[in-house]
């Protein structure tokens, strides 16, 4: 919005104008409020006019507002009350316009949370585990619902009573063409349970695969464990026993074991 003025009858005539597209995306201009020959601040029209329409949008700053002069400030209060009586002040409210989009005639209904969702599916499609679990013989209605779970996990951790709930606020059950009612939770009890007994066979094709997806390269760990000693008896462990012990450990308790190592080397699982 800004403020211009005209001359009629040779009397100047202050003006309040809005800027906008109409239905077929044209630019048109609509006075919202008309003030007669005000003598508004010229060092703060600008100022007045942006408060006055983050006020009508209902979007008001009162920090920067703040910082309005006082004749600022009633011009704005002034300003609103007359934009709001007159025909123009309700057009402005009424029928803003975003490229063509009579944006307060827009309706929303149904509305779920998708974002998380497409970041979890797309964690999914890279690791395969699809195609991974119809091997590991899985229906593709079981995997529908194992991806569903890993979502919770990962998104909003929940029970899976509470997650029947959660799934039919997200973009989910479109997603994966899967929609679970409260008599449902059994079937995600039972994938639960597939995916445990099948945990092995998921774990070693993602080890597999976790080197390329991340460009990881295998390493050898050497630890340094030379001065590890026990205390205590030990009994059920063969490799507690007498040995040097390069620390002088005082043996407080009877029986104290000590033990060395030397060189001990610690590779990863071979892939």
């Amino acid at each position: 919005m800004y403020f211009r003025t005209k001359t009629v009858s040779g009397t100047a005539l202050v003006q309040l104008v809005q800027s906008y597209r109409n239905a077929e995306g044209q630019p048109r201009q609509r006075v919202i409020a008309s003030l007669g020959d005000a003598k508004l601040p010229d060092a703060h029209k600008r100022k007045i006019a942006d408060a006055v329409e983050r006020r009508l949008s209902g979007q008001s700053d009162w920090m920067e507002e703040d910082e309005l002069s006082t004749e600022a400030s009633v011009w704005v209060s002034r300003i609103v009350q007359l934009a709001r009586s007159s025909k123009g002040g309700n057009q402005s409210l009424e029928e803003d316009s975003v490229d063509g989009v009579l944006v307060d005639k827009v309706e929303t209904q149904d509305v779920v949370q998708l974002g998380p969702q497409l970041v979890a599916a797309k964690a999914w499609e890279a690791l395969g585990l699809s195609a991974l679990l119809e091997e590991l013989g899985m229906n593709p209605s079981s995997v529908a619902t194992a991806e569903l779970l890993v979502a919770n996990r990962l998104i909003e951790p929940l029970s899976e009573w509470a997650l029947i709930d959660w799934s039919q606020r997200t973009a989910l059950p479109e997603m994966l063409g899967l929609r679970l009612t409260r008599t449902g939770k059994d079937r995600l009890y039972r994938t639960g349970d597939e995916l445990l007994k099948k945990r092995k066979k998921i774990e070693a094709r993602l080890r597999s695969a976790q080197p390329a997806l991340f460009g990881l390269e295998r390493s050898v760990i050497l630890y340094d464990v030379t001065n590890t000693h026990f205390e205590g008896l030990c009994q059920s462990n063969p490799k507690a026993r007498h040995g040097k012990n390069k620390q002088h450990c005082k043996r407080s308790t009877p029986g104290c074991s000590a033990f060395t190592v030397s060189n001990c080397v610690m590779e990863p699982p071979p892939l």
